[in-house]
């Protein structure tokens, strides 16, 4: 016993030279494990910085953004928490208008200038004369959407509007709807959705003829263009060279859409191209942000970027129809 006793003791009796070659070893490694630990994430923190920047310059080449705009911009990131992040001000108006409100305290921005980018971003607020209160309100070419006891929905345009009366043009000749009767006429612009309820007074049949009517409802897009669906679609990341891949929508807005079972790796902040084909075998696709993903990806929440109101209506026409 006393012998291994020995031998264990032994074992802790190192000169100084031995103790410093050891002491130098464990630096070492801990300086290359530290170091490598470092260019990692500088490697991370480029490669999603560069990302940042290509998003950026993406959405300042969709709106179209101006030297002078751009430099706003530019300006307006300074008040961002990560800077890197600018293009979160060319999408989100809370964020712009925070940013923008801390800027003017520095410098005065020309009116005219934030006009014009406001417009180009959508952010500018609906003019009162924009709202619409009446159905003598309404434009010519105006598509709406007319709904006959809570079953029947048929599209159509406005077509012809008079002092007592307007027509509406519709896309599919229908006899169903009597003299008399009440219909309810769905249209949008962007102060919301609007729901007239009025009175049939003739059925040409690719035609009705409306009295006009002042007993409305108004509801804000997301409340009212929502619906759960099932509706294939493709998908393929925006910066891929790869084929699309079939996945499923399951809950479509105006806004964006819920995805199940997409058969590739993503995550958030990835940017999409969404292919829709409608019954017409009409395909068009929209670009599009993952803002949330769970379940390994296979479960994505995505925000459509920059809509014209003509996709925005193709996408409403789709929910009304999945409806």
């Amino acid at each position: 016993m006393q012998e291994l006793i020995d031998s264990i003791s032994t074992g802790f009796k190192k000169t100084p030279t031995e103790v410093l070659v050891f002491i130098f070893l464990l630096g070492g490694f801990l300086f290359v494990f530290l170091s490598a630990f470092i260019i990692i994430k500088l490697v991370e923190r480029y490669k999603l910085n560069k990302t940042l920047s290509r998003k950026y310059e993406k959405y300042v080449m969709v709106f179209r953004l101006t030297a002078r705009e751009k430099n706003i911009i530019e300006e307006m990131a300074r008040f961002l928490k990560n800077r890197n992040k600018k293009y979160l001000l060319l999408l989100n108006p809370k964020t712009f208008s925070a940013t923008l409100h801390l800027l003017q305290r520095e410098i005065k921005v020309k009116a005219e200038v934030l006009t014009s980018l406001k417009t180009k971003l959508g952010f500018n607020k609906a003019r009162p004369h924009s709202i619409i209160t009446d159905t003598r309100d309404l434009k010519l070419s105006m598509p709406v959407i007319i709904m006959h006891d809570k079953k029947i929905k048929i599209s159509g345009t406005v077509s012809q509007s008079t002092e007592d009366s307007f027509v509406i043009a519709l896309q599919e000749e229908n006899r169903e709807i009597k003299k008399n009767e009440d219909v309810v006429v769905f249209l949008h612009n962007f102060t919301g959705i609007y729901a007239f309820t009025v009175t049939v007074r003739e059925n040409r049949g690719d035609s009705l003829v409306l009295n006009h009517s002042r007993q409305k409802e108004r509801f804000q897009r997301r409340e009212f263009y929502r619906k759960q669906v099932k509706l294939p679609v493709l998908l393929k990341k925006i910066d891929s060279s790869a084929d699309p891949v079939q996945a499923f929508i399951v809950d479509l807005s105006a806004g964006g859409a819920a995805i199940h079972h997409p058969r590739m790796h993503i995550a958030k902040g990835d940017d999409l191209k969404i292919y829709f084909q409608k019954a017409n075998d009409d395909i068009f696709y929209l670009n599009a942000e993952v803002v949330r993903a769970a379940r390994n990806g296979t479960e994505i929440s995505v925000r459509y970027g920059h809509l014209s109101e003509q996709y925005r209506d193709r996408i409403i026409g789709m929910i009304n129809v999945q409806q």
